[in-house]
């Protein structure tokens, strides 16, 4: 979503405006669209400085656009039973509602957060991972199963890589183990 216009700069367009009458100069003077232009001058010749105003207010949905009744029903089963999750209980309300439109389980997840039944989920604070100080200190070990090589003959095989130096300590390769 844009960015509002800074109320100073309304104000300037509103000027320049004045000046030239001329919606194009002034969005290529001031480097903004030539509707929001005619859209701010527009409503300042209606409704004077507060149409200068930006309209925070009429961001975002106002209202459940769903079935009034699916949204009571999922957070009432939401407050009965806590630990369900959305797709859980949109399955419960599909055998309960069958007819019915039904939302999407992010939405319900929305919703739930939207009426304070579920938090945020706080993220613990991660442990720094520590690389090898020292050549030898670590080794990373990786396996290759079931490759084939040249003549199509199977194989797998271990490398084994010094993780300081990043050098191949050894990939000792061996037949695939028969099932």
């Amino acid at each position: 979503m844009p960015q509002p216009i800074n109320p100073h700069i309304r104000a300037q367009l509103i000027d320049l405006y004045a000046q030239t009458h001329s919606y194009a100069a002034v969005s290529r003077q001031l480097g903004l669209s030539y509707q929001s232009v005619r859209r701010i001058c527009q409503r300042y010749e209606r409704e004077g400085k507060a149409g200068l105003l930006p309209r925070y207010s009429h961001c975002g949905p106002k209202q459940i656009k769903s079935d009034p009744l699916i949204h009571r029903a999922a957070c009432w089963l939401k407050r009965l039973h806590p630990s369900w999750g959305a797709e859980f209980i949109l399955l419960q309300l599909k055998e309960r509602y069958p007819t019915r439109s039904l939302p999407t389980g992010r939405t319900l997840q929305i919703w739930f957060r939207s009426v304070g039944l579920i938090q945020a989920k706080s993220r613990l604070a991660r442990e720094k991972k520590s690389w090898a100080k020292g050549v030898h200190d670590t080794w990373q070990i990786d396996a290759k199963e079931q490759q084939r090589i040249e003549d199509k003959t199977p194989c797998s095989w271990l490398t084994i890589t010094d993780e300081h130096s990043g050098s191949l300590l050894a990939a000792p390769l061996f037949p695939p183990r028969e099932n």
